[in-house]
Protein backbone atom coordinates (compact mmCIF):
# COMPACT_ATOMS: atom_id res chain seq x y z
CA UNK A 1 0.00 0.00 0.00
CA UNK A 2 3.26 2.52 1.15
CA UNK A 3 4.42 1.68 -2.74
CA UNK A 4 1.28 2.63 -4.25
CA UNK A 5 0.83 6.23 -2.93
CA UNK A 6 4.40 7.09 -4.52
CA UNK A 7 3.63 5.51 -7.79
CA UNK A 8 1.02 8.42 -8.17
CA UNK A 9 2.56 11.63 -9.78
CA UNK A 10 0.35 13.45 -8.40
CA UNK A 11 0.66 12.52 -4.78
CA UNK A 12 4.38 13.27 -5.00
CA UNK A 13 3.61 16.57 -6.55
CA UNK A 14 1.24 17.09 -3.74
CA UNK A 15 4.04 16.45 -0.77
CA UNK A 16 6.28 18.70 -2.54
CA UNK A 17 3.76 21.45 -2.92
CA UNK A 18 2.87 20.91 0.96
CA UNK A 19 6.71 20.76 2.08
CA UNK A 20 7.47 23.98 -0.19
CA UNK A 21 4.20 25.52 2.06
CA UNK A 22 5.60 24.13 5.50
CA UNK A 23 9.07 25.45 4.04
CA UNK A 24 8.08 28.84 3.55
CA UNK A 25 5.79 29.64 6.25
CA UNK A 26 8.50 28.45 8.85
CA UNK A 27 11.93 29.90 7.47
CA UNK A 28 11.14 32.10 4.74
CA UNK A 29 8.40 33.97 5.89
CA UNK A 30 9.54 34.75 9.30
CA UNK A 31 12.48 35.81 7.63
CA UNK A 32 10.71 38.23 5.48
CA UNK A 33 8.63 39.47 8.47
CA UNK A 34 11.77 40.69 10.73
CA UNK A 35 13.24 42.25 7.49
CA UNK A 36 10.13 44.01 7.22
CA UNK A 37 10.08 45.29 10.60
CA UNK A 38 13.51 46.12 10.85
CA UNK A 39 13.17 48.98 8.10
CA UNK A 40 9.34 49.90 9.44
CA UNK A 41 10.81 50.40 13.42
CA UNK A 42 14.12 51.90 12.48
CA UNK A 43 14.58 54.46 15.29
CA UNK A 44 15.71 58.15 13.91
CA UNK A 45 18.43 57.95 16.43
CA UNK A 46 20.23 55.29 15.04
CA UNK A 47 20.21 56.50 11.39
CA UNK A 48 23.42 57.85 9.79
CA UNK A 49 22.30 58.92 6.41
CA UNK A 50 19.40 58.84 4.20
CA UNK A 51 19.60 59.93 0.37
CA UNK A 52 16.85 59.50 -2.01
CA UNK A 53 18.35 59.05 -5.45
CA UNK A 54 16.77 59.37 -9.13
CA UNK A 55 18.54 58.83 -12.78
CA UNK A 56 17.36 61.22 -15.95
CA UNK A 57 18.03 60.02 -19.42
CA UNK A 58 18.84 63.69 -21.08
CA UNK A 59 20.25 63.52 -24.67
CA UNK A 60 21.55 59.93 -24.45
CA UNK A 61 23.76 59.91 -20.97
CA UNK A 62 21.88 59.11 -17.68
CA UNK A 63 22.09 62.16 -14.78
CA UNK A 64 21.89 60.66 -11.36
CA UNK A 65 20.51 63.12 -8.75
CA UNK A 66 21.38 62.23 -5.08
CA UNK A 67 19.77 64.03 -2.16
CA UNK A 68 20.84 63.64 1.21
CA UNK A 69 17.60 64.17 3.86
CA UNK A 70 17.52 66.49 6.69
CA UNK A 71 17.44 65.29 10.09
CA UNK A 72 13.19 66.29 9.67
CA UNK A 73 12.83 65.31 6.22
CA UNK A 74 14.58 61.98 7.53
CA UNK A 75 12.13 61.98 10.85
CA UNK A 76 9.19 62.55 8.27
CA UNK A 77 10.26 59.19 6.21
CA UNK A 78 10.86 56.95 8.32
CA UNK A 79 7.80 57.70 9.97
CA UNK A 80 6.17 57.09 6.21
CA UNK A 81 8.24 54.38 6.18
CA UNK A 82 6.16 52.97 9.53
CA UNK A 83 3.32 53.86 7.81
CA UNK A 84 3.22 51.26 4.97
CA UNK A 85 1.64 48.10 4.72
CA UNK A 86 1.81 44.75 2.56
CA UNK A 87 0.87 44.60 -0.65
CA UNK A 88 1.40 42.39 -4.17
CA UNK A 89 1.22 44.69 -6.76
CA UNK A 90 -0.19 43.46 -10.27
CA UNK A 91 1.85 44.39 -13.19
CA UNK A 92 2.83 48.54 -12.42
CA UNK A 93 2.64 50.47 -15.18
CA UNK A 94 2.94 54.24 -15.52
CA UNK A 95 5.02 56.72 -13.03
CA UNK A 96 8.76 57.04 -12.16
CA UNK A 97 11.28 55.25 -9.63
CA UNK A 98 13.11 56.79 -7.25
CA UNK A 99 16.12 55.05 -5.04
CA UNK A 100 16.61 54.72 -1.26
CA UNK A 101 19.36 54.48 0.78
CA UNK A 102 18.73 54.35 4.78
CA UNK A 103 22.60 53.83 6.28
CA UNK A 104 22.72 53.06 10.29
CA UNK A 105 25.58 51.55 12.25
CA UNK A 106 24.50 48.13 12.12
CA UNK A 107 23.64 48.22 8.31
CA UNK A 108 22.03 49.49 4.99
CA UNK A 109 18.96 49.33 3.46
CA UNK A 110 18.25 50.02 -0.49
CA UNK A 111 15.15 49.94 -2.00
CA UNK A 112 13.57 51.41 -5.05
CA UNK A 113 9.95 53.64 -4.59
CA UNK A 114 7.90 52.99 -7.21
CA UNK A 115 4.43 55.81 -8.10
CA UNK A 116 2.32 53.91 -10.47
CA UNK A 117 -0.60 55.23 -12.02
CA UNK A 118 -2.38 51.41 -10.43
CA UNK A 119 -1.07 50.16 -7.95
CA UNK A 120 -0.20 53.53 -6.17
CA UNK A 121 3.15 54.33 -4.32
CA UNK A 122 5.06 51.41 -2.99
CA UNK A 123 8.50 50.07 -1.95
CA UNK A 124 10.19 46.43 -2.81
CA UNK A 125 12.72 45.05 0.16
CA UNK A 126 15.37 42.60 -0.82
CA UNK A 127 17.17 40.34 1.08
CA UNK A 128 20.39 41.64 0.38
CA UNK A 129 21.41 45.42 0.87
CA UNK A 130 21.64 46.34 -2.96
CA UNK A 131 19.49 43.13 -4.13
CA UNK A 132 18.60 39.82 -3.42
CA UNK A 133 15.43 37.92 -3.38
CA UNK A 134 12.36 40.07 -2.92
CA UNK A 135 11.18 40.03 0.56
CA UNK A 136 7.91 41.79 -0.03
CA UNK A 137 6.72 45.28 -0.94
CA UNK A 138 5.20 47.98 1.33
CA UNK A 139 2.47 50.49 0.11
CA UNK A 140 2.13 54.17 1.23
CA UNK A 141 0.65 56.66 -1.13
CA UNK A 142 2.10 59.74 1.10
CA UNK A 143 5.33 58.65 -0.25
CA UNK A 144 4.72 59.88 -3.61
CA UNK A 145 4.52 63.95 -2.73
CA UNK A 146 6.90 63.66 -0.27
CA UNK A 147 9.49 62.25 -2.79
CA UNK A 148 8.16 64.36 -5.39
CA UNK A 149 8.90 67.75 -2.98
CA UNK A 150 12.37 66.37 -1.97
CA UNK A 151 13.52 66.17 -5.85
CA UNK A 152 11.34 69.67 -6.35
CA UNK A 153 13.50 71.25 -3.46
CA UNK A 154 16.83 70.15 -4.80
CA UNK A 155 16.17 71.81 -8.32
CA UNK A 156 15.22 75.18 -7.26
CA UNK A 157 12.58 77.70 -7.97
CA UNK A 158 13.62 78.82 -11.60
CA UNK A 159 14.60 75.26 -13.18
CA UNK A 160 11.51 72.55 -14.74
CA UNK A 161 11.89 69.21 -13.24
CA UNK A 162 13.80 66.82 -15.44
CA UNK A 163 11.40 64.38 -14.34
CA UNK A 164 7.95 63.28 -15.97
CA UNK A 165 5.10 63.96 -13.80
CA UNK A 166 3.82 61.19 -11.87
CA UNK A 167 0.90 59.91 -12.13
CA UNK A 168 -2.53 60.72 -10.37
Amino acid sequence: MKNEFWRNPRNIVLTAGIVGVLLWLTILWPIQLRHRAQLTQLNPAEVERITLQATTFVNGVTKPEVITLTDGEGREFLRLLADTYAISPNHPKGGWTRFACITTKQREFRFPISATSNNGTYLTLYSGERDGWVMGNLRNDALKPFVERIFSRSLGTNEKSPFPPAPN
